[in-house]
């Protein structure tokens, strides 16, 4: 019988316990907002220089982003995220060549998958940015289950791209390697992926569709020329996005 009020008793507190375990784990908006509005008055305190940091990398279509002249965006995003597709990249770039959008790498870790997923993908882009934005949406995980390997999607990528083993073997240790650690270095400010940087603001845990990027963009615009509306909109859009609701 003692047992029994025992469990009793503790059915009861846990059953009490659930519900307030739920709500304080929920990401809180006023946090998420004051979060978000540092980060835009931040950014937006700083001068847009993309260029300068930008040398040596290409846009989504393969063009020079050192010397592009139009508008420049980052895309930054791990390959073991779910939400970082690329495709929606590709086809704002496509649908937009007076931009040029850099793909950029956050691994989620320094020597697991993440990391040799990015590198692939900047050896690969070396030879064919087609094969390598190709190997991107192979490997990126649709669901929450394990990430889908990368050995085999590098070596088809790499074999229809007519990529030399050794070749590859070398830009990876070379090239790729100091690309991707350089963004790891520049990343520090980036908060979580994806992440698109528009117009020098950044816009984290935001996955837009290649139509939203072009309205995003125009507020990021409007916001570093002073207009304040379209800085609370902004605060509201990466809110929104980080709240896991309908972003514009």
């Amino acid at each position: 019988m003692h047992n029994y009020l025992c469990l009793l008793l503790f059915t009861y507190f846990m059953d009490l316990m659930a519900p307030s375990v739920a709500i304080a784990s929920m990401p809180e908006r006023a946090v998420v907002e004051r979060d978000a509005a540092a980060g835009v008055a931040k950014d937006i305190a700083v001068p847009f220089s993309p260029a300068e940091h930008l040398k040596g990398r290409t846009c989504a279509d393969g063009r020079d982003a050192a010397t592009f002249r139009g508008e420049i965006l980052e895309f930054w995003g791990s390959m073991e995220c779910r939400y970082c597709g690329i495709r929606e990249v590709i086809k704002a770039q496509q649908a937009h060549p007076e931009w040029c959008i850099v793909v950029r790498h956050r691994p989620a870790n320094t020597y697991g998958e993440s990391m040799k997923k990015a590198l692939a993908y900047e050896a690969l882009r070396h030879f064919s940015q087609t094969a390598a934005n190709n190997f991107w949406d192979a490997v990126v995980p649709t669901s929450d289950l394990l990430p889908p390997p990368y050995a085999a999607s590098l070596l088809r990528m790499s074999a229809e791209a007519a990529v030399p083993p050794d070749a590859l073997a070398e830009i990876l240790e070379g090239e790729a390697a100091q690309t991707v650690q350089k963004d790891m270095e520049q990343g520090q400010d980036i908060p979580s992926t994806p992440t698109f940087v528009l117009g020098g603001i950044r816009f984290p845990s935001c996955d837009f569709s290649a139509d939203q990027i072009a309205p995003a963009l125009e507020l990021a615009k409007k916001a570093r020329s002073g207009d304040a509306a379209a800085q609370r909109e902004i605060i509201q859009v990466i809110t929104r996005g980080r709240m896991n609701e309908a972003m514009l």
